[in-house]
């Protein structure tokens, strides 16, 4: 937003009576009054996802307090508005997720709309915001089907899930060259894995192994034996785990049983601090997919740096910071920007802002595709876990 008073600009200044936000939506021109900005955010705050939940709701509710901090959200070059939080517990079940995202916007009416974590949550919630237009800023839904539905209203600053593993390939050669049969252990009933398992097969090819044998598994695992039985039929040299967080736990636990064969294990769980902290020594030597990792540094980023962010979370909370809490927090700086660009919270305009926005926050680049809202800058990293710490391998 931009307050003219003749050619000269006025300061920027917070306020507590109701700021002018003009936008526009279908060519009408809407002027709305705010006095503050309110953020809906449906979390797992229980059930099976309540680990991941409780992260992103602590890194939202400290992008609100760093926000307003520096005096609110600025929109255009005008005021800056106080940003209020709004949370409902999804309970980690789609249903609900629907449920509560209806609630967010109907009964509490909030003015922006995070969404939830998991790629199942992600695309329930999109699928309501579709509907009702309303933008869904996606840090925690990373599965490619997402993106395959035509849904205008989203934008995700998280990498899809093909693109997990599509460069692990090239990074086994590197290290052992001799290394040349693939073996992937997916969970049939969820099309996140078997989007994995598509960029891994992708990655494969284009470094010039043969095509990754499959085992597909029901989740959650019922007897991780049986698995481990046809994997000693197949001897394979490297092993991917791409199940839920505790299928991934639950076969790693049995690599003392896993062929000699094997030299490397990759796992899709092996992205997070967790994975170490439940598996103790087991988890030494696994690789995981990280969305972001404190140590990598971008240029000319907006916002505050990985180190304010990993200080003041671990200050606050009394723990480190994962990449899904990086995610969601980001999200904010990068709703922020647009808000800054637009001069506006139509969503709409937003919308329009995003897609053709191209910066670098913490979290890494942030470019989506401007049709799809799919992110299409950040990349993938690829750590190794060894005696409860996490060493980057690729960036």
């Amino acid at each position: 937003m931009v307050l003219t008073n003749g050619c000269r600009e006025l300061p920027v200044t917070t306020t507590d009576w109701p700021v002018a936000v003009t936008g526009s939506k279908g060519g009408i021109q809407y002027s709305m009054a705010f006095r503050e900005i309110t953020i809906g955010l449906p979390v797992s705050l229980t059930g099976k996802y309540c680990a991941q939940g409780r992260q992103v709701f602590e890194a939202v509710n400290l992008f609100v307090g760093y926000v307003n901090k520096e005096g609110g959200l600025q929109i255009g070059s005008g005021s800056r508005l106080p940003v209020k939080l709004i949370h409902r517990d999804d309970r980690s079940r789609t249903g609900v997720a629907e449920e509560i995202v209806g609630k967010l916007l109907d009964e509490d009416r909030v003015d922006i709309l995070f969404g939830p974590y998991s790629s199942g949550l992600t695309m329930a919630a999109a699928r309501i915001a579709q509907q009702r237009g309303k933008v869904l800023w996606n840090h925690g839904g990373s599965s490619d089907e997402i993106f395959k539905q035509g849904w205008r209203y989203l934008v995700s600053a998280i990498s899809p899930a093909s693109d997990y593993f599509r460069h692990l390939p090239r990074l086994l050669l590197c290290g052992a060259p001799a290394l040349k049969r693939l073996c992937i252990i997916k969970a049939s009933n969820s099309k996140f894995a078997a989007h994995i398992g598509r960029g891994l097969s992708e990655g494969a090819e284009e470094s010039g192994f043969e095509p990754p044998q499959e085992i597909s598994f029901h989740s959650p695992i019922a007897d991780p034996g049986t698995i481990i039985e046809r994997l000693s039929d197949l001897e394979p040299d490297a092993l991917v785990l791409a199940g839920s967080f505790q299928d991934d736990v639950s076969l790693v636990k049995q690599r003392h049983l896993f062929p000699k064969t094997i030299r490397r294990i990759a796992a899709v769980a092996a992205g997070v601090q967790a994975f170490a902290e439940e598996l103790g020594p087991y988890s030494n030597e696994v690789i995981g997919p990280s969305q972001w990792e404190p140590t990598v540094e971008h240029e000319k980023i907006i916002g505050p740096d990985c180190d304010w962010f990993a200080q003041n979370f671990k200050e606050r909370y009394g723990k480190p910071p994962d990449y899904m809490a990086a995610g969601a927090f980001a999200v904010g700086i990068i709703l922020q920007e647009c808000a800054r660009r637009a001069g506006s919270l139509i969503d709409d305009d937003l919308r329009q802002v995003a897609a053709e926005l191209d910066i670098h926050t913490l979290y890494g680049r942030f470019k989506i595709d401007p049709e799809t809202g799919r992110q299409v800058g950040h990349k993938i990293h690829l750590v190794q876990w060894q005696d409860g710490r996490s060493n980057l391998l690729l960036s």
